[in-house]
This record gives C-alpha cells, sequence and structure tokens, in this order.
C-alpha cells in the first residue's frame, strides 16, 4: 500500500522529511536482491554477450554434431531432422535454465547468512529531499545527489546508489499496477528526472 503523509514534524539526522513525501511500508525478502542481480545481468553487455553465446552455441553444435553423426554414419535423414527440431524446441528451455541458475546462485550466497539489514519488514520515505530507508535492524538516508537513477523491471521500483547497489522496493508495497505506476512516477518527479 502506498501511504502519503506529511513528514514536516517528523526529523531524521536533524533534517525534516517535506511535505507530500511517499512512503511505502513492505516485507523486503531474499527475492527481492534476487530480481535486482536478474535486472543487472539483463543490464550488462558481458552477462548479455555470455548468454547469447551460450544460446548461439549450443543449438549450432548439437545440429553440426548431428550432421556429422549421419554424414559418417549414415544415419536415417529422420533421425538427424528429428535432432535438429529437438535442438531447436529444447534450446530456450536451456536459456530459461541458465537465467534460474544465475538467480538460485545469488540466493544460495545471500542465504548463507542473516542479512538482517536486507530482509524484513522495511518502510521507504521519498521524498524532495531524497530516500530514507528504514529496517528493524537499520536505517539509511540518501539525498537525490547520491541517487544515479530509479530503475523498475515492471514488479519492482530500483533506487539505485551505486552502479550495482540499489534500494528495491518489493511488489507487496502496492495494492494494485495503477499504484506501482503512480509511485515511481511520483518518485521520479521527486528526483527531478
Amino acid at each position: 500500500m502506498i501511504y502519503y503523509n506529511a513528514w514536516a514534524n517528523r526529523s531524521s539526522r536533524g533534517k525534516d522529511m517535506t511535505e507530500g513525501a511517499l512512503e511505502v511500508s513492505f516485507e523486503q525478502t531474499l527475492d527481492d536482491p534476487v530480481a535486482l542481480s536478474k535486472f543487472l545481468l539483463r543490464e550488462s553487455s558481458t552477462a548479455r554477450w555470455q548468454r547469447w553465446t551460450v544460446r548461439a552455441a549450443y543449438p549450432v553444435i548439437a545440429i553440426g554434431a548431428a550432421a556429422v553423426w549421419w554424414a559418417v554414419a549414415g544415419a536415417d535423414p529422420l533421425v538427424f531432422g528429428l535432432i535438429a527440431m529437438a535442438t531447436v524446441v529444447f534450446t530456450p528451455l536451456l536459456w530459461n535454465r541458465y537465467d534460474q541458475a544465475m538467480a538460485e546462485r545469488v540466493r544460495q550466497q545471500l542465504g548463507t547468512g542473516r542479512n538482517l539489514p536486507l530482509i524484513g519488514p522495511t518502510r521507504l520515505v521519498v521524498s524532495a529531499d531524497g530516500i530514507e530507508r528504514v529496517t528493524a535492524h537499520s536505517q539509511a538516508r540518501v539525498g537525490w545527489t547520491a541517487v544515479e537513477r530509479i530503475e523498475s523491471d515492471g514488479e519492482r521500483v530500483f533506487f539505485f546508489v551505486g552502479a550495482a547497489s540499489a534500494y528495491v522496493v518489493s511488489p507487496g508495497a502496492f495494492a494494485d499496477r495503477t499504484a506501482f505506476e503512480h509511485f515511481l512516477s511520483e518518485a521520479r518527479r521527486l528526483r527531478g528526472v
């Protein structure tokens, strides 16, 4: 749910939050940093190149191996055709498996610790002055000059405070798609973008 509050009397580190701030409260889970990693992988030219190399190489190698086998062993052309069709059909499944494996590695890395500042009940306040993120174990306040960009994967909002570091707003923070889109546009407006 999105809560609009007047924060004029609330002070954080001696500086008052401004009127008209956006506040969202949600449960931060390990799925959120995993989603951030997926988002970064989709943006990364190296990861994109690696993914497409794997995606292109597998069918070429499989069909090439089947063609060599067919030529050398004199196999039935129907078998070659079936292998080629199976390669075309099953390659997209391997693509998805590659992406799932990358996400699972991130989830395993994060799952080794307690990650108390990263997961659990979270409140995020977005104002004209910047962003304040509060959990049971941490509190951080960042001015807009430290926020490099605001992005979205269609479900979550990412406030990037570095090339690979971001505050993530979970999908559970929003009642519906309209609330999500409104929050995203208002956050960008407050940042001045």
